[in-house]
């Protein structure tokens, strides 16, 4: 996995995807946020756009929200973050 940061103590897939935050690209932390969310399945929407927005880096969190974006989909396809 591309750019993100995951503690050592998080062996658990379940673990993994909410400690899952953004230290690369925004596409990097897509593509692993995505992958992990799809082992994951049956994860709750609302879920997902938490675990999403509270992964981003702060900047980026602000970008979003101002955009507000209906659903996960939409926030992965936003231009410009």
């Amino acid at each position: 996995m591309g750019g993100k940061r995951i503690s050592k103590k998080a062996n658990t897939l379940c673990q993994r995807f909410l400690e899952l935050t953004q230290e690369g690209t925004v596409d990097e932390y897509i593509k692993d946020f995505e992958l992990l969310s799809k082992v994951l399945w049956n994860i709750p929407e609302e879920i997902l756009e938490g675990s999403f927005l509270k992964g981003l880096c702060k900047d980026i969190q602000v970008e979003v929200c101002a955009l507000n974006p209906a659903g996960f989909e939409a926030m992965c396809k936003l231009p410009n973050i």
